[in-house]
């Protein structure tokens, strides 16, 4: 009698979460005119109206295809996890939840501005935000996530700044790359439909995607910046030199990092590399004629540079302003730490914006335009 009383209690519950789930389902669909119960993203919108996260809008509508901004998704991850909050007044309307994802960890304080908060979020930022929800919900992530680097096509075009967050919220399976080929794509946005389903898998694991397990290294392979280094394949001679190609795998990192937006200073990323191997690094600026900054029109900026802090940005000073600077000549090359052994080294030209590639005896072998 006992055991039948249960399985009466289990099917009564479970008809009730039916009813409930598919009561919601209806609600959004009575609620918005561009929603029917037939569309993939219906139960995830349905979920999230339903916790208070995401509304629609005073026409009727969801909008689900419009581009999720800013200001939507980071009020709809706050939302969701916490409380609805009053509107904001006389600023933008989300500045209220803006603070408070400051407050809760979500995004670093004035990393949203006002003027922004319409424009589209990108990937980037929601991995970012994202992770940082699921760790302040004591959840942690995979010891080996950064082997998760491997199966994101595009890991070395990624900033440094979300290099991080991505590997977290992929090998968690919150935020995933594109099947065509395998790429993250962090600067394109996702509609509302996709963001609530972004949303949804802060809290329910049964919503995340289980990712490919990265291949075991074999042998001599390491993972360093994303790249694949194997001490079999990728060295050159007896002398230990990196072999060209993958040299200029890490140098590229150096190329692409360069910022030139403030005036005065030429900022970027110094990579880490294996063990056993060191940068060669040099940065020489060629002024204007008349522009009077130097006697000699050039400039060794960073000169003294650590080129052992590796893993950081960096900044370097210049006599002059980017405005003044007629050629520049970047050289990033690796070397042994014991003998200096190196197979080549690339130089950057900001004027044509491109890279020459050159091997040890500086003969040219490609151009690359950056």
């Amino acid at each position: 009698m006992r055991k039948t009383m249960s399985f009466i209690l289990i099917t009564m519950l479970l008809v009730s979460s039916l009813t409930i789930a598919y009561g919601n389902i209806n609600n959004t669909v009575n609620k918005f005119s561009d929603v029917s119960k037939n569309d993939w993203f219906t139960p995830t919108v349905a979920k999230l109206v339903e916790m208070g996260g995401i509304q629609g809008y005073d026409d009727g509508t969801f909008k689900p295809n419009r581009t999720m901004t800013q200001a939507e998704f980071i009020k709809t991850v706050v939302a969701t996890l916490h409380d609805e909050l009053p509107l904001g007044q006389g600023e933008h309307w989300a500045m209220n939840y803006i603070r408070d994802a400051e407050k809760l960890g979500y995004i670093d304080g004035g990393e949203y501005r006002d003027r922004d908060l319409n424009s589209a979020i990108n990937r980037y930022q929601m991995a970012k935000i994202i992770v940082r929800a699921v760790e302040a919900r004591g959840e942690s992530f995979k010891d080996n996530a950064s082997d998760y680097s491997t199966l994101i096509k595009d890991y070395s075009k990624i900033p440094n700044q979300y290099q991080c967050p991505v590997l977290k919220a992929y090998s968690h399976g919150l935020l995933m790359g594109y099947p065509e080929d395998g790429e993250f794509k962090g600067t394109r946005s996702l509609t509302r439909a996709e963001a609530a389903t972004v949303v949804i898998r802060i809290f329910d694991k049964s919503a995340r995607v289980t990712p490919e397990e990265p291949k075991p290294k074999e042998g001599n392979v390491e993972i360093v910046e994303g790249i694949e280094f194997d001490r079999d394949r990728d060295i050159a001679d007896r002398y230990g030199k990196m072999e060209r190609s993958k040299a200029l795998e890490f140098e590229m990192l150096v190329h692409e990092s360069y910022d030139f937006s403030d005036p005065k200073k030429l900022k970027g990323y110094l990579p880490e590399l294996p063990e056993g191997y060191k940068w060669q690094l040099g940065f020489t600026v060629y002024y204007k004629e008349g522009s009077n900054v130097s006697a000699s029109n050039s400039q060794a900026i960073g000169h003294g540079f650590d080129t052992t802090n590796t893993g950081n940005s960096f900044e370097l000073e210049l006599w002059g302003t980017w405005e003044q600077v007629e050629r520049t000549v970047f050289l990033a090359g690796v070397r042994r730490v014991d003998n200096n052994a190196t197979d080549g080294w690339s130089l950057f030209d900001k004027s044509k914006n491109e890279i020459s590639v050159r091997d040890n005896n500086g003969n040219v072998l490609d151009t690359i335009k950056k």
